[in-house]
């Protein structure tokens, strides 16, 4: 039996101010579906792009995320621009805001400044109707700098604030220790 979610819960996410996380390749992975988040957008619903741990790269989240609601609803049209903004920068920043106190996802004067850089060679001219899509379609991969509040936590695609060699093998060995304890 499948569970349907019609406009009634739609209203009450709505009404609630609840955010729903968007975690597409874990979710992919899980089997338990597509989220129906352009439906959701459609009637208001706080929908953010997430990861669930699947991957640490966002932007290629968020082309799959686009990719699977397209496959989703049977056409290449859906999941606008808008929708994407608001999927992918707008939502999350006002739920960082909301549970932290600080706006995220713009760059205003007040807010977190978070930066992310790119190494990324348009092969058509960029421009500010089809920034979304090259972002969408091109940018995974790509990161090479990211500033946070003003500090720079990856520089030339490292983190600076953690030695990731270590935590790989401390990873690793929590990793077999887990697997371990599943037999």
């Amino acid at each position: 039996m499948r569970f349907r979610i019609g406009t009634e819960q739609w209203e009450l996410l709505q009404k609630t101010g609840t955010t729903a996380a968007y975690n597409v390749q874990s979710n992919t992975n899980n089997a338990v579906g597509i989220c129906p988040a352009v439906s959701m957008l459609d009637h208001g619903v706080n929908v953010a792009l997430g990861g669930d741990g699947y991957t640490y790269d966002l932007y290629q989240e968020l082309g799959f995320g686009v990719i699977m609601q397209r496959i989703r609803e049977k056409d290449p049209r859906v999941f606008s621009g808008e929708q994407i903004r608001r999927f992918a920068f707008e939502n999350p920043g006002n739920l960082g805001k909301r549970l932290f106190g600080v706006q995220l996802g713009m760059l205003e004067p007040g807010a977190a400044a978070d930066i992310v850089l790119v190494d990324y060679q348009e092969p058509t001219p960029i421009t500010g109707s089809n920034f979304l899509s090259h972002m969408t379609s091109a940018f995974s991969g790509k990161v090479t700098d990211v500033i946070v509040n003003g500090k720079t936590v990856v520089r030339d695609r490292h983190c600076t604030q953690i030695d990731e060699e270590k935590i790989l093998a401390e990873c690793k060995v929590q990793a077999d220790q887990l697997w371990k304890s599943l037999d």
